[in-house]
């Protein structure tokens, strides 16, 4: 009789899924560092460069995390949040805006996203805000 094989406590078949994240901002270099960042933590699924393409990723790469940008060209992030929240109730929405007054912080939260995070806000103060999100 072979002896049982002892199963490593740290094996990839052990570890839970990573979340996975789509990143949505009309600039190419913030989505590469937004990646960047968070890539080591969480599965970065995929990019958008506007709304129209973030609902058509969203509906194919089924993420867990939207990172998606307010103001961006083609379809605005307000238009694209309510058509992905219409799809997706499950999908997790992080609102990234440089206009961080009250009033879009409330309108990001009236039109469905799950959290708000200002582009002033450092490295941590993000990941912190989706690992909130997915608890």
């Amino acid at each position: 009789m072979q002896p049982k094989s002892k199963v490593d406590r740290h094996s990839w078949r052990d570890d839970p899924p990573r979340a996975r994240i789509l990143i949505v901002d009309d600039h190419e270099m913030v989505r590469s560092g937004l990646a960047a960042l968070l890539e080591n933590r969480w599965d970065i699924c995929g990019e958008a460069g506007d709304g129209f393409e973030a609902i058509e990723k969203v509906r194919k790469l089924k993420p867990d995390v939207v990172l998606l940008d307010l103001s961006m060209p083609v379809m605005s992030g307000t238009a694209a949040l309510k058509a992905i929240r219409a799809t997706s109730q499950q999908v997790k929405i992080l609102v990234l805006s440089m206009h961080d007054s009250e009033t879009v912080v409330k309108l990001a939260e009236t039109i469905g996203a799950d959290g708000f995070v200002s582009k002033r806000s450092n490295g941590e103060q993000l990941k912190e805000a989706i690992a909130a999100l997915l608890s």
